[in-house]
């Protein structure tokens, strides 16, 4: 076996030898391995997105707008529903926020969402967001996910607080991190 392994070994190392020269890299786990191609900081396919989630719960859609026309002092002070009774529905907006202008620049984003109830069950919710094409020139900076999901707490539904969360994914730059945004919502 041992005479197998280094006989590979060695057609290995000849192989790569013909091509130039031979690389040494570490792979995630730690392990070394060898490649006639150079070594690639896995680290710098990790970059952080260049925009930030907003998700939170609303009564209705116009509230959506109002948050889409605020400045960020409105938004900061901006009344979110925490707290909701039985047979009540409301709207969970997921609002992207962007550095720098989006203007004239395609995008293309998926939102996917999960729920953990009181009793700490976790549940993906079997919806999708998207956010394609281009954003609103009239509001560059901003992108609001489409369709806005809602939720609505029916009679069997435990009291308590709810997790409601949504991970955003960049499908344009796959080498960036996807965000995560959360917040509780009590039903009582």
């Amino acid at each position: 076996m041992k005479k197998i392994l280094l006989g590979l070994f060695f057609i290995l190392i000849l192989t790569f030898s013909l091509n130039g020269k031979i690389y040494k890299c570490i792979d995630k786990k730690g392990l070394p391995i060898f490649s006639n191609l150079p070594c690639v900081d896995s680290n710098k396919f990790k970059k952080d997105s260049s925009f930030n989630v907003n998700f939170f719960a609303v009564k209705n859609m116009s509230e959506v707008s109002k948050w889409v026309l605020s400045n960020e002092t409105e938004r900061k002070n901006f009344k979110y529903i925490k707290k909701i009774k039985k047979n009540i529905t409301v709207y969970l907006p997921v609002i992207l926020t962007f550095k720098k202008p989006q203007t004239n620049k395609r995008v293309k984003f998926k939102a996917t969402y999960k729920l953990i109830d009181p009793d700490k069950k976790e549940f993906k919710i079997p919806f999708v967001s998207y956010g394609k094409d281009y954003v609103d020139p009239r509001f560059p900076k901003t992108l609001v996910l489409t369709p806005v999901t809602n939720f609505i707490a029916e009679e069997g539904d435990k009291l308590g607080k709810y997790k409601l969360i949504v991970n955003v994914v960049d499908l344009l730059h796959k080498n960036l991190k996807p965000k995560t945004a959360s917040f509780i919502l009590e039903l009582y």
